[in-house]
């Protein structure tokens, strides 16, 4: 009796439902569902305008204890049913808008054999429209890529939370503008420019004592005369 398992791994990144020209009259919020391998996962909602960018990758798990080889996990697939529908939020309890449909195998190679060579490319697919959805039907775009290891019969599945992706944006040719510099730095910088000045003026820097001296002399107030003398003199 054989005493090792084999695990699948299977990561979708959904990129987009576009539909040029159609626009729907609900304006409620729009998600994608995924029911595969036994577990299902919803994106993140999004407003009512196509083409709608998803940008979220799921991931799914499952543990065939009775597989030895690649060969069986290729043939229990095609028993396994994708399903992925978009849904709107209409009440009360939301609306299909479309669906896709395909069975495991199929869904993940589309090349008669195991491990195609494309695997994890950018694959695009036609959904299959309601009736009440108005204009042609949506295109699913999507990646997938698939492993398969080894994993002892008593290993459990692991269940992924959802995680959004980056979309990727294209680098701006303009000449990228000198960065200003934070409002603190600046503030430090006018600080030492005022404090530079009030020292170029202190009575007691060399040079500056006798031009105090002789404007005090000038001065009507015979105290602050005396004062300002006896100060320079000390300095």
């Amino acid at each position: 009796m054989s005493r090792k398992a084999l695990k699948v791994l299977v990561e979708l990144k959904f990129r987009a439902v576009s539909c040029p020209g159609v626009h729907l009259p609900a304006k409620y919020g729009i998600y994608l569902s995924m029911c595969f391998m036994g577990q299902y996962r919803m994106s993140d909602c999004l407003p009512a305008v196509f083409p709608l960018l998803f940008h979220e990758k799921m991931t799914f798990e499952k543990i065939f204890r009775h597989a030895v080889d690649p060969g069986d996990i290729a043939v229990m697939l095609e028993y396994e049913t994708v399903r992925t529908e978009l849904v709107q939020l209409s009440p009360p309890v939301g609306d299909t808008l479309a669906f896709f449909e395909e069975d495991a195998r199929s869904f993940l190679f589309p090349e008669p054999k195991l491990v195609p060579s494309f695997s994890g490319v950018e694959r695009e697919v036609l959904m299959t429209r309601a009736p009440h959805f108005p204009g042609i039907a949506p295109r699913l775009e999507f990646s997938t890529k698939t492993t398969i290891i080894e994993c002892s019969p008593d290993a459990q599945i692991i269940m992924y939370p959802n995680v959004p992706m980056r979309p990727v944006l294209k680098r701006s040719r303009r000449q990228s503008r000198p960065k200003k510099q934070p409002q603190s730095l600046e503030r430090r910088r006018s600080s030492r420019c005022d404090t530079s000045r009030s020292q170029s003026l202190s009575p007691l820097r060399t040079g500056n004592t006798e031009r105090l001296a002789q404007l005090s002399l000038n001065s009507a107030d015979p105290d602050l005369n005396n004062w300002d003398i006896r100060s320079a003199s000390q300095s």
